[in-house]
């Protein structure tokens, strides 16, 4: 059987780039602080990046096991999703005193107008095997004196978002989705 092309290509360019940041870990004591903060910044983004890769990893791990059921989905659903704190262990797994709009993780984010921030907020892993999702998100309040505290969550899209569009050729219809009619525009009748 012949090794596929493209694989070998990836491997390549990905041993290339873990040589670049060796490279770059020993010279980081010589470097110009003007390039420094390009690397810092460069190395950040990297590191969020793979942060989501590996959460998304093990959570898919976790659900891949004999012993782990699928999360409870009601009756008519096509998909479902949760957050990667509630799935997979995230790193950091706790912020304490946050100013609004703090992250916890690449897709929670927790906002207050409280000025002394007395909040903790982190990930808790529970205990029963019967628990669904294995994660959840802790809130603390130490004498909380805002008006409004809120955690948001950043959603991927959903199937119907990833479609593409039937083309309307002729006299055959574009393909319906079996999605429920959110966000989308009404449609016209053709005279």
């Amino acid at each position: 059987m012949r090794p596929d092309p493209r694989r070998l290509i990836e491997h390549l360019d990905r041993a290339r780039s873990a040589r670049r940041w060796d490279r770059l870990t020993t010279q980081i004591g010589s470097m110009p602080l003007s390039r420094l903060r390009g690397v810092l910044n460069e190395a950040r983004t990297l590191r969020t990046r793979l942060t989501v890769i590996i959460a998304a990893g093990e959570a898919r791990l976790d659900w891949g096991r004999p012993d782990a059921a699928p999360p409870d989905l009601p009756a008519g659903t096509d998909w479902g999703w949760r957050p990667l704190c509630l799935t997979s262990r995230i790193s950091p797994d706790g912020v304490a005193a946050p100013a609004s709009g703090t992250r916890l993780g690449s897709e929670v984010a927790v906002w207050h107008d409280c000025s002394h921030r007395a909040l903790i907020l982190r990930q808790i892993r529970r205990d029963r095997a019967a628990d669904r999702p294995p994660f959840a998100l802790q809130l603390e309040t130490l004498g909380f004196s805002g008006s409004f505290l809120s955690l948001a969550s950043t959603c991927r899209p959903g199937p119907s978002s990833r479609r593409r569009a039937a083309k309307n050729t002729g006299s055959r219809r574009p393909r319906q989705s079996r999605e429920p009619c959110r966000n989308r525009a009404p449609r016209h009748s053709r005279a």
